[in-house]
């Protein structure tokens, strides 16, 4: 065998060991960037988790709206009752001060009539 045959031999069989070592190499990698996807995987699971225990500002915006919107029906509600109850009131003494002058007017016209009549 001639000596250019001999370094042809050994630079194909180096050129193998370098492919088998690329393989050996490029198989790590994957194992290692699975791995990391996997760790990076379940980080952003956890994220999303968290994520869902939180409420976003406009959600909580539209809570407060509804909660003053409902909160000035109810407050507009309560004036409106009291306001009836304070009408009420009224009425009632408008009645009682009518019926405590008409059973007056009836003792002074009684008064009257009966000291007409010695």
């Amino acid at each position: 065998m001639r000596r250019s045959d001999q370094l042809r031999a050994i630079d194909n069989e180096r050129r193998r060991e370098m492919l088998m070592v690329l393989g050996l190499v490029l198989a790590f990698m994957w194992n290692e960037l699975q791995r990391r996807l996997g760790i990076l995987n379940h980080a952003h699971e956890q994220a999303v988790e968290v994520q869902h225990t939180y409420v976003t500002d406009e959600k909580f915006g539209d809570f407060v709206k509804r909660y003053d919107e409902n909160r000035e029906a109810v407050a507009g509600q309560l004036a409106e009752r009291r306001g009836d109850k304070a009408t009420g009131i009224r009425w009632t003494a408008i009645a009682v001060t009518i019926a405590v002058g008409a059973i007056g007017a009836i003792i002074v016209v009684a008064n009257i009539l009966t000291s007409a009549h010695p």
